[in-house]
């Protein structure tokens, strides 16, 4: 039951950075990497034992998910613009 309960919580991060990508300031969709860099970096300093790969190679493909799922949602966000852009030239004429 705790796999599922981590499941969920990994799925529900990604789906809440989707969204906040998609929202009009940069700003929001580059919290979530940031704080987690910001975790990382906390954890790695408090727990330390020396294990640095098996740290640090899961941590690195997380945040690249993380900042990819940034970058889709910014490119989204574009394609709604533009496309309402168009809408309205369409109807101007």
């Amino acid at each position: 039951m705790e796999h599922l309960y981590g499941w969920l919580i990994a799925f529900g991060i990604l789906g809440l950075q989707h969204f906040l990508s998609r929202r009009k300031s940069v700003y929001w969709g580059a919290l979530l990497p940031v704080a987690f860099l910001i975790f990382l970096v906390v954890m790695f300093v408090k727990n330390w034992h020396g294990g640095i790969v098996g740290i640090i190679i899961p941590s690195i493909i997380l945040l690249l998910i993380l900042c990819v799922n940034w970058a889709t949602g910014r490119e989204d966000l574009k394609k709604k613009r533009k496309k309402e852009l168009e809408k309205i030239l369409v109807n101007d004429l």
